[in-house]
């Protein structure tokens, strides 16, 4: 078909539909994505497969991808509720927030009962802090699906289980359920480790978040570069202080650009949350526009073959070309991005903005890799599931935040975690002063939290509430299970 058009379909197509939809309930997207494939193939350019393609491509986290069958079917469904919300989400991971607001108040407006409304809903007033109006959105959703994962696994993080919560027997029956997908069976098992955790029963977590990633590990695949290929590519490219040096002419001053960089579970969030509290502060959260206005940029060149011949006029040429991608409103001083496999990209933005900071974050190692365990993470980062895989990927992480450390030319401060949620007023002052931020506009609110909101030990601190250091020497409770963590730490850190 030339143009869009919407088909009722021949059988075949409505079996298709079924496929994939089915493909996507068990946590195949990848096996959905081939099958949806094969119906453009068949059927071309219509609004049955782009509305499965837009599916398909959210669920595996193709958000710049995602945008044309969107908008093709929007056009010929355009108060379509499903649309609508992949619409705000895909806006709001891109970074484009008011787009993304004025979306979702129109699916409010024209869907404020439709499932999909409620659940963007629940996430939004979650995001927000208003955890009171979260938790009565997400109970409201549990009452019509009881046995959803998902929800369960926020309830786990949301609220502080009672020892007699109903909900210890319903997840450990659904966590062994072959009537569930793998992906279900895991969620569930996931979110029994965080009641038990939440009660401190360690012996009972442990054996369920062992039971998650059992199930979910034979379905890792990859996404992003691990750090240990980062750090061999930039290793052999050469790489070096000297480099830039010679090139100190090749870049532009106040990109406005901050890069906050570490392991999952290192305290990035909790970073970016503080900075963000300044007026002249943004947050972009874990943004892919980065890689994404980079590759546009670049027209598809290798970034080292790049930086082995690029010229001082082509340089500047495209780190003016590169801001003006990025479209970052100039009422901040700077733009906090978060994205760990961002970091990768650091040697192509250091040539352009030499003097952009970066904010490099450390915790306890065995911490990080238990805290990384004990969350559900998509199969796509193949890094997880496995304590001895975790063990290399925070350790070849370190090494790469250090040797980017040694040889960029841009200025660097260290923040370990630790300090972080032991003292985040003192803390924030000195990452304002990095900054050359007068921190004292955002009051001492940061000693003593106004948020009372319950806050899971393992959970992030990407949500206002309580600072606290639960999550501090974590790893001391489950010494007896962690020995392929620490060998994978170990073997990985001096290499």
């Amino acid at each position: 078909m030339d143009g869009p058009d919407r088909i009722s379909g021949p059988e075949a197509l409505r079996a298709a539909r079924k496929r994939v939809e089915g493909l996507l309930d068990a946590g195949l997207a990848n096996d959905a994505e081939a099958e949806v494939e094969r119906l453009r193939a068949q059927f071309g350019q219509c609004f049955d497969v782009d509305r499965l393609d837009a599916r398909v491509l959210t669920t595996l986290g193709r958000w710049q991808k995602s945008r044309q069958p969107i908008e093709r079917a929007l056009a010929v469904a355009p108060d379509d509720p499903l649309l609508l919300s992949l619409k705000t989400r895909v806006m709001d991971k891109l970074g484009e927030r008011e787009a993304s607001d004025r979306v979702f108040r129109r699916l409010l407006d024209q869907h404020p009962d439709h499932w999909r409304t409620r659940r963007l809903l629940f996430e939004r007033e979650r995001d927000d802090g208003n955890q009171a109006a979260a938790i009565g959105t997400l109970r409201s959703l549990l009452e019509e699906k009881p046995r959803s994962p998902g929800l369960l696994y926020e309830y786990s993080r949301l609220e502080r289980p009672d020892e007699s919560s109903p909900f210890f027997g319903r997840l450990e029956r659904m966590s062994k359920d072959p009537r569930l997908s793998v992906n279900g069976q895991a969620l569930s098992a996931f979110a029994l480790g965080n009641l038990h955790l939440a009660c401190g029963h360690d012996r009972e977590a442990f054996l369920a978040y062992r039971r998650a990633n059992t199930l979910l590990f034979s379905r890792r695949v990859s996404k992003g570069q691990h750090p240990a290929k980062t750090l061999r590519t930039w290793q052999k490219a050469g790489l070096s202080r000297r480099y830039y040096a010679t090139r100190a002419d090749y870049g532009l001053s106040d990109s406005r650009l901050a890069f906050i960089f570490g392991p999952s579970r290192s305290g990035k969030s909790l970073v970016e949350a503080l900075l963000a509290r300044h007026p002249q502060v943004g947050n972009l959260g874990e943004s892919f526009m980065t890689r994404y206005a980079m590759n546009e940029q670049l027209g598809g060149r290798d970034r080292v073959e790049y930086l082995a011949s690029v010229e001082r006029s082509r340089a500047q040429a495209d780190a003016w070309g590169y801001l003006a991608r990025r479209s970052l409103m100039d009422d901040k001083r700077y733009w906090l991005d978060t994205m760990p496999t961002n970091l990768g990209l650091l040697p192509v933005l250091g040539l352009w903005y030499p003097d952009m900071p970066v904010i490099l974050c450390t915790r306890d190692l065995l911490d990080v890799g238990v805290t990384i365990y004990f969350r559900y993470y998509s199969t796509g980062n193949r890094a997880y599931f496995d304590l001895n895989e975790i063990g290399r990927y925070i350790a070849k992480y370190t090494v790469c935040c250090k040797f980017m450390e040694v040889v960029l030319p841009n200025p660097v401060l260290w923040v370990r975690y630790e300090d972080l949620v032991h003292d985040p007023y003192a803390e924030a002052r000195r990452i304002g002063q990095f900054l050359g931020l007068d921190m004292d506009v955002i009051g001492r609110e940061l000693a003593s939290p106004e948020e009372t909101a319950y806050r899971h030990p393992i959970d992030s601190h990407n949500r206002p509430s309580r600072i606290t250091t639960e999550g501090v020497g974590l790893h001391e409770r489950f010494k007896e299970n962690i020995d392929p963590l620490w060998n994978g730490i170990m073997e990985n850190l001096g290499d």
